[in-house]
């Protein structure tokens, strides 16, 4: 199932966050990682740790089109989440 995120303009720099929690406290994966798909091509990035359990990347939506982002969080054990996120990058 792909999570609508928001949508951006052309240009526009914006933030993606997720947070991790286990049995409702922050808690720290191992690593955080963002797999950007845009229309051109791939890329795969560790995200920013803000604070226990909050990341963030900012991302520059430089092209029009459909934007699809894989974050992986990986625990200590080698346990991995992986959510499925979109945006549409639009033309002013």
């Amino acid at each position: 199932m792909e999570n609508m995120y928001a949508d951006f303009y052309l240009n526009e720099t914006g933030q993606i966050k997720v947070e991790y929690k286990k049995n409702n406290v922050y808690v720290n994966p191992s690593t955080v990682k963002i797999k950007i798909i845009k229309p051109s091509g791939e890329e795969e990035l560790e995200m920013t740790n803000e604070a226990t359990g909050k990341f963030y990347k900012y991302i520059n939506f430089d092209e029009p089109g459909k934007w699809t982002f894989y974050i992986e969080a990986t625990d200590t054990a080698g346990n991995k989440q992986i959510d499925k996120y979109f945006v549409w990058v639009l033309e002013k």
